[in-house]
């Protein structure tokens, strides 16, 4: 039996959370203990329980380095920039705390999510297999990224990053990682999603393995065609004044509502209850919130996309960052989305939604993009797990 430590660092929504709990299971199912450390407890109660084994993931504070500078994510080494990577001095208290941790716990493996300071903290000294998306797992032979939003101009390089991540070991003569690749995915990557939402999908030469949630069948239309459920966070400002626009558009337009909202405030609850809303205290299944909703709203998170377009549903994002809006424009090319930046006129999302209610073509052409899902891509969890257990020494294929 191996001890497995599952971290997420970068990220919100439950979708890392729910990529580790399957591993986790799987992980148990052979034996091996498993143990949390996540970026937000919160989410991880809601996802994990709260008898989970769980620690706080070192985070990195706020990157007063960059105060006052307005900087284009238009990339991952953006985003790396953004979240610490811009100076030894910012990453170091994050490093040092992942240190102490790695300390108590001692794991034989590390699986990690969006934890690039983990992998840095771990290099040479525990091995790590990252898991992730297309997004977060890019081909590992590429020495330098394409942008991916090119309207947001040149980019950091990765050898910046590199640079900051050498800076580092060197303060901890500790060896270099030596690429991007590494910092990002360890010593083994499994990457998981659509190939549609893979930003490096023409340039990826490693598998990109099957959603590891199973996706629903095409599902046949709901009983009420003005129906929306609207899968939202309550932690991104936007949110409380676009769902209260549109739910009051709906109440004009005779349009079902019901929503989660991930960390709402019980003020939005009143408010939208007021409003004739069904408001749920937990999430209710997705396949069942599919299946009784003609039209899905939310921030555009791989895990809800894909599930949604593959059963067949007109999706509408209220998007927050880089990834929404690539997966935004991936439903949008297939004529199945419709993207509505956060921060914008609150009205913006209820037009939204509205029209697609009112466009008798949009649920057809949802249903073509169900029947465009591929659903032949390889299984990825039991090769990860022969992974795993070869990196712990424990038999299996490394």
């Amino acid at each position: 039996m191996a001890r497995i430590l599952l971290a997420w660092e970068l990220g919100a929504g439950y979708g890392h959370l729910t990529m580790l709990r399957r591993i986790a299971d799987a992980a148990r199912s052979r034996g091996h203990d498993v143990v949390y450390a996540v970026r937000s407890l919160d989410a991880a109660a809601d996802v994990l329980g709260v008898t989970a084994p769980l620690f706080q993931a070192p985070l990195v504070g706020a990157n007063h380095t960059l105060a006052g500078t307005r900087l284009p994510l238009g990339s991952l080494p953006d985003i790396l920039y953004s979240a610490g990577f811009s100076h030894a001095s910012t990453l170091l208290p994050a490093v040092r705390g992942w240190e102490m941790l790695l300390e108590v716990l001692r794991p034989d493996v590390i699986v990690a999510d969006y934890a690039p300071v983990l992998t840095l903290t771990a290099w040479s000294f525990f091995p790590v297999l990252a898991v992730g998306t297309g997004f977060t797992l890019p081909p590992r032979h590429l020495a330098e990224l394409p942008p991916l939003a090119p309207k947001a101009g040149a980019g950091i390089p990765a050898a910046r990053i590199l640079e900051v991540a050498e800076e580092i070991q060197a303060l901890r003569q500790a060896p270099a990682l030596g690429s991007l690749g590494a910092l990002v995915g360890g010593d083994r990557a499994f990457a998981f999603g659509l190939g549609l939402f893979d930003p490096y999908r023409d340039l990826r030469l490693e598998p990109l393995y099957a959603p590891l949630e199973p996706l629903p069948p095409p599902l046949p239309p709901p009983a009420n065609l003005r129906s929306v459920f609207a899968y939202l966070g309550g932690d991104f400002p936007p949110t409380m004044p676009a769902l209260v626009a549109l739910a009051e558009m709906a109440r004009e337009r005779d349009i079902r509502v019901g929503t989660y909202v991930r960390r709402g405030s019980q003020r939005l609850a009143g408010a939208l209850a007021a409003l004739g809303v069904t408001v749920y205290d937990h999430p209710p299944p997705l396949n069942d919130a599919l299946a009784d909703h003609a039209v899905v709203v939310h921030h555009g998170g791989i895990g809800t996309a894909s599930a949604a377009l593959a059963a067949g549903r007109p999706q509408v994002l209220l998007s927050q960052h880089l990834e929404h809006g690539l997966n935004g424009d991936a439903l949008a090319r297939l004529g199945c989305g419709v993207t509505v930046a956060g921060g914008g006129d609150p009205s913006l999302l209820g037009r939204a939604v509205a029209t697609v209610i009112d466009d008798p073509a949009a649920a057809a052409r949802a249903a073509a993009g169900a029947a465009a899902v591929s659903r032949g891509q390889p299984d990825g969890l039991a090769p990860l797990l022969d992974a795993l257990d070869g990196l712990a020494g424990t038999g299996g294929a490394a």
